[in-house]
Parts: structure tokens; sequence; C-alpha cells
């Protein structure tokens, strides 16, 4: 499984041998060829500065309180890393390295950002502060301020716990303990933990693996169910864990849909646990009701058809009013694609491993990591690019050669290339001109859909209205306590759910302008064709005298396949749906002046005046919100469409500046044969194209 990671950095190593080759080759290349390497090692560097080889695979183990999530760790990795507790024992973020030493490291946040955090008001500091009113069963007050200033630094702090003979059961015992003063939530610590990085000789983490064990999705503290929703944007797995016979929360609900917009939906596994008790459940009440005890594997394929029912009912809440059946169904197919596994880690415990479900979380586990989109698309970036100038360069040698290599006439060749320019200028021209029909109806249909588009706006408004007005009631709700000491009106997670709700819509009105430029490529299928074949009539009428032929129509063929990549429109789109909560970062100074106004809710008395002005509150929240949201979607939208009519508009002149390229390398290629003084710099000039061209067909061979 470690295989992609290798074979990503093995690539990496031959684009920077290439790289190299080229560096050293522009101090032997004539002046004028000197730029065009430039160009291919500026074009290498850049492909090498955006896919860079991550160090390990990351795999987040996510799930509610109580499902289970540290026994599974603890039986995944075969150890007792993680803590299990009837009380939240990960009350922050827990990554697991492999290390043939035995430490862990506690990065604390840093001293400007807890001052940030008070100033702010935020649960997080807020709750730290008033930690031991929270606890008051424990025996012993703990002196926050002292807390602060041994941890809390200037630039950050990162706290290193060794292990002392973690070989030993007591060792393990004791180094474990010394964790959790800063993971537990009975421990004050753990408010200052942005995260904690445990280095342990683990087989399953040296290959290349990094477990991260995140705190409950229904946690009670935002801040940490914050920190998790962060960390599991850039990984390469996640384990979602649910627990057997109980029915889907909302917090399951709204995290699978999340990752239904985030395109995470691949690297998702359902993990399904304590598998057992239900099991013995059902056999216990099978046998009270005189009925055939079912198999193990009956009661599994019972539970999966039920965890699917509930996936589909979440979908159905999720896409009513917002998406016809064909649209749906693109949805329900990926939440259908979705692996399904049912463990026991007691099972596992007894030693009946297979049983116990284990080993085929690990095996699936492998398959996705090693088609984790990380590395793909870091292994597309480096091939294309690498292919790209590989192909650039082994054509202007192999010119370049050909033209030494023969015998000619270079001024009748160049003469006959300059009537090939003329003639290709006039087909070049006459395809331009039969584009632009096809180009305006693109741009009619696109201004055509904007007159609906704010009917499409005003929908999207009613659905993050009616999340907004689930906020006001659940803080209506709240206690007149409650909302006196001013826990209410916590919406920093307002952006993520209304985004959550919205983006089908969306993606709707994306995919609509994307079919715009799906008919119009389609319509310049068969102008790009007749392009090339009356190429190739032009070529085989205008042979050159003694070296060999341009292959113009070859070099077109290829470029027509990559005008527009899929995977550039896709991209786009998918970008602006995963990011669709950054609306709020426009409104952001609107909100903190909007809560200025209602601070002092605390001590006004009764419910009905509290509730008047929560209600206030809200109705500046809506108005603000969905003001930000409307300009952020118009701006998004209207630009995502300009961006593709651009591409559009850009297939013309980049068909004609890549056959003029080809045209010019020819000509440069014939003017530099005529500028050699002597037969031995014409020798060494040949040896060196034979040689860099030898060189890229190798370097092809292994890409």
């Amino acid at each position: 499984m470690a295989t992609s990671i290798n074979e990503l950095n093995v690539l990496r190593q031959h684009i920077e041998e290439l790289r190299s080759k080229l560096s050293d080759s522009v101090k032997l290349e004539l002046p004028a060829y000197k730029d065009f390497l430039k160009e291919n090692i500026d074009d290498l560097d850049k492909v090498l500065e955006i896919s860079k080889v991550p160090d390990y695979y990351k795999v987040a183990i996510v799930g509610r309180f109580k499902v289970g999530k540290s026994s599974f760790v603890n039986a995944l990795t075969t150890s007792k890393l993680a803590g299990v507790s009837t009380n939240p024992e990960t009350a922050a973020i827990s990554v697991f390295r492999y290390s043939e030493s035995t430490y862990a490291e506690i990065d604390i946040i840093s001293k400007e950002k807890w001052q940030e955090l008070q100033k702010e008001d935020d649960r997080r500091y807020s709750e730290f502060t008033s930690f031991n009113k929270k606890h008051k069963d424990k025996k012993e007050k703990l002196i926050l301020a002292d807390i602060e200033k041994r941890y809390i630094k200037t630039g950050g702090f990162s706290y290193r716990i060794d292990a002392v003979n973690w070989n030993t059961k007591e060792g393990q015992r004791n180094f474990l303990k010394e964790i959790k003063q800063f993971t537990s939530s009975q421990s004050p610590l753990h408010y200052l933990v942005n995260q904690i990085v445990i280095y342990v000789p683990i087989p399953l983490l040296g290959e290349q693996i990094e477990l991260i064990d995140t705190p409950g999705l229904d946690d009670t503290e935002i801040f940490r169910v914050i920190l998790t929703e962060e960390k599991v944007k850039d990984v390469d797995a996640i384990l979602f864990l649910t627990a057997s016979g109980a029915s889907y929360s909302q917090s399951d609900k709204d995290f699978l849909i999340r990752q239904l917009r985030s395109r995470q939906i691949k690297q998702l596994q359902i993990v399904v646990t304590k598998i057992d008790d239900t099991y013995e459940s059902k056999k216990r009440h099978a046998r009270d009701d005189d009925e055939e005890i079912p198999t193990l594997e009956a009661f599994k394929q019972e539970e999966e058809l039920r965890i699917r029912k509930e996936i589909k009912a979440t979908l159905d809440e999720l896409l009513t009013g917002q998406t016809n059946d064909e649209e749906g169904y693109y949805y329900m197919e990926q939440l259908d694609s979705i692996p399904i596994h049912f463990i026991s880690t007691h099972y596992y415990d007894d030693g009946e491993h297979e049983k116990s479900g284990l080993p085929k979380v690990k095996e699936q586990l492998n398959e996705v990591l090693s088609s984790s989109s990380r590395f793909v698309q870091s292994r597309k970036s480096l091939v294309e690019c690498s292919e790209r100038v590989l192909n650039k360069i082994k054509s202007s040698f192999e010119n370049r050669l050909d033209a030494i290599d023969n015998s000619y006439n270079a001024e009748k060749v160049q003469d006959e290339l300059q009537k090939i320019r003329e003639q290709l200028e006039e087909e070049l021209s006459t395809f331009k001109k039969k584009l632009d029909n096809p180009l305006n109806e693109m741009s009619k249909a696109q201004s055509s859909f904007a007159k609906y588009l704010p009917t499409y706006l005003d929908n999207t408004d009613i659905l993050a209205r009616s999340v907004i007005e689930n906020s006001k009631n659940y803080d209506l709700l709240q206690h007149w306590r409650s909302k006196r000491s001013g826990k209410w009106g916590y919406i920093h997670g307002i952006g993520n759910n209304v985004a959550d709700r919205i983006f089908p819509t969306v993606e709707g009105i994306l995919n609509e302008y994307i079919e715009h430029l799906n008919t119009y490529l389609s319509s310049i299928k068969k102008e790009l064709n007749h392009l090339q074949q009356q190429i190739q009539l032009m070529e085989e009428k205008n042979q050159l005298s003694g070296v060999k032929a341009l292959s113009l129509a070859d070099c077109q063929k290829t470029l027509g396949k990559r005008i527009i990549t899929e995977s550039y429109v896709n991209s786009s789109r998918d970008s602006i749906v995963k990011n669709l909560d950054k609306f709020t970062d426009d409104a952001l100074e609107k909100l903190d002046l909007a809560r200025e106004e209602v601070s002092d809710v605390a001590g006004k008395g009764t419910s009905i005046m509290q509730n008047s002005t929560v209600n206030t509150f809200y109705n500046q929240i809506q108005k603000i919100l969905s003001e930000t949201l409307r300009n952020h979607l118009e701006e998004r939208i209207k630009s995502f469409a300009q961006s593709l009519l651009e591409q559009a508009e850009d297939i013309k002149p980049k068909i004609e500046r890549e056959l003029m390229a080809e045209l010019d390398s020819r000509v440069l290629a014939i003017q530099s044969n005529i500028a050699f003084t002597n037969a031995k710099e014409k020798e060494k000039v040949q040896q060196y194209l034979s040689d860099m061209i030898n060189w890229c067909n190798g370097v092809k061979e292994t890409i």
C-alpha cells in the first residue's frame, strides 16, 4: 500500500533529473534555444511545487461519543493507545504516527490566539475559565492562571512527553496516563490543546499511515467539533463509526452530507461497531419469541439494509425541492458506493479476528488509500507536465537533428516553410470564423440562463433562512438562566450548515453552465476534424525538400484532445461547492456588531423579554446572511460562467499558437543549422541532440 507514496517519490526524482538535465543543457545551448529550455524548466518547477508528496496517508476516525472510537483505534493498532472511558476521553485531536522511539508532542494554542479568543469571549476560553465551577465534585480547585502561565507562550508551544520503559505494561500505562491530562475532558488542559501527536513503534503506522482520533461529532464543546471538521478536510480516508442498532443522529446526518459536499465520499467508509451486542440481543429476542435464530451474516445484512435506508432518508431530506430524479440519483449513487463494515472489538480481543470484521476494514482501507485523491491528483499533475515538457523537447531536438543530418538547400526549405505558413494562416482564419457562431450560441445560452438566476437564488435564500430559523428556535427553547449567561447565539457553524443545505441547488446551476460549454465543444468537434484534414492535405501538397514532413496534422489532433480538460471544469465547480461556507467571511464583522447590540441580554429577567431580544438578534442575522450569501453566490457563479466562456474563446488562439510554434521550431532548426561554423561544432551538437532525445525516450518509459 505504501507503493503510491514510493511511486510518487520515484516520479518526482525523474522530473528533478529532467530539470537538472535541462539546466545543464542551457549552458551548452545555442542562444536561440536558451529561453526555450528556461521556459520548460519553469514549468517543471511549478509542478514540483504544487505536487509535493506527503509523508503520511492521513486516516481520520470520526463518530459520535460512545460509538467505540477509542476501542476501535486500539483494536486496529493492536495496542492500548486511546483512552477508553464512560466519559468523553478524546477531547483533543490525537494523531498517531510511527517512530522507533515512543514520545508525544502536544501542540498548545499560541498566546496571540488565546488573547483573541478572550477578546471575543469565545466559548473555548470561557469554558476553560469556568472549569472549576463546572467540576464542583473535584477535591482540589485548579489554579487556572498558573496553567495559562506555564503552557501558553508567544507563537505557540510544543510540549514533549517521553515514554519510559514503553516495552513494559507499567511503562505504557504511565505514558498514557501523562498524556491523558491533555486529552481528557476531565482536565482543563485539553482546552489549550490544538492537537497531540503520539509517536509509537506500531506496525500499522509503519506502513506510512497517520491515524487521527477525533472528539465526538456530538461533542457539547463546539470548538472541538470545529477542530475535527477542519482536520478531516485534508485526509486520504475517513472511517466513520456508528453504533449497531442506533438511529442516525443529526450530527451523523450533517457529517455525511458535508462529506458529500466536500467531495470526500470516495474516501469514506462506514464502520458499524458493537455488532456483538446487538446480535446477542437479536438472538435473545428470537429465543423469547420462539423464532428461528438468525446467523450473524443474516443479521449483518438486515442491519446494512437499515443503515442504507437511513442514509437514503438523509439524502431525501436534503434534496426535496432542490433536484430532479436524475440529479438525485447522481448523489444517491455516491452514497450507495460507501462500503459498510460490521465490527466487534470484543470478538477481536477474544481472538476471533475474522469474525470481528477488523481484517476487512484494513483490507478496504488499503484500497481506499491506494486511490487517494491527493496522491492521484499529484501523480496526474506530475505525469501531464513531464510528458508535455518531454514531448516539446523531443520534438524540437528531432527537428534540429533532422536539419543537421540531411543535405538540403536551406533557403529553398525556408521558402517552402513560408508558403506553408501562409496557407496555414488562411486555414486557421477560416476555422476561427466557423467557430464564431457556436461561440455566440454559448454566450446567448449563458445570457438566457442568467435571467433565471435570481429565481434560483431566491430558492437558496429560502433554504438558508430555514437553517437560521432552526438555530433561532433552538435558542428560544434554552432555559432563561442559559440565555442570561450568554449560552445562546453561538452561530459559528451557521455558514457550514447553510452550505450543506443549499449545495445541490448551487451545483445544479453550475452544471447548467457546464452543459453550455459541452454543447459548444460538441458543435466544434466537426470543425476540428475538418481542420485536421485540411492541414493534412496541405502538407501532402507541400512536401519539404530534403527534410522530414512537418506533421502539423498530428500536432493538431493531439491538441484537440486537450483543449479544455474536464478536470479543470470539474475542479472549478467543486471548489465553489466545497467553499460555499466562506460566504460568512464577508459577514463576520457585521455579525460581531449584531451580537454587540444584544450583548446585554444577560440579566434582563423574564424569558419573554429575553426571547424578544433573541428574535431581534436573529432577524438581523438573517438579513445580513441573506445579503452576503446572495452577493457571494452571484459573484462566484458569474465568475465561473465567465471563466468557461474565456476557456471556449481561447480555443482558437490556443490552436493557432501551438501550430505556429511547431512551424517556428522547424524554421529555427533550419536557421541554427546555417549558423554552424565548422564540422567539429556540428558533430558536437549532433551528439548532444542524440543524447537528449535518447534520454527523453528513456524517461518517458518510466512515467
